[in-house]
C-alpha cells in the first residue's frame, strides 16, 4: 500500500509528524476540556 509506505517514511523522517486525523481529535478533546 503506497500510502502506507508514505506515512512510513514521513514518520521515520519526521517521528512528530502526525496525521491530520490525529491532530483533529486532538484539538476536538481539547475543546471539549474547556
Amino acid at each position: 500500500d503506497k500510502s502506507n509506505f508514505y506515512l512510513n517514511e514521513t514518520l521515520r523522517l519526521n517521528p512528530s509528524y502526525r496525521p491530520a486525523s490525529d491532530m483533529l481529535a486532538t484539538l476536538s478533546m481539547g475543546m471539549n476540556n474547556e
